[in-house]
């Protein structure tokens, strides 16, 4: 029923947050060399392909 689907649309978020850490783990910030993390907005250079934290674009 509405609960088993709420369950599996659970599911399919978690393993979505989880591929995408996984996959940006290893991104540092160009500025300030700290890591990526999900609850924070990022952007990438076109020019340089390096990514950043949003506070950090003017």
């Amino acid at each position: 029923g509405v609960y088993v689907r709420q369950l599996q649309a659970r599911e399919v978020v978690e393993t979505l947050y989880e591929e995408d850490e996984n996959e940006h783990g290893d991104t540092l910030c160009g500025a300030c060399d700290e890591n990526y993390a999900l609850d924070e907005f990022w952007i990438c250079c076109d020019i340089c392909e390096k990514w950043f934290h949003g506070k950090f674009i003017v």
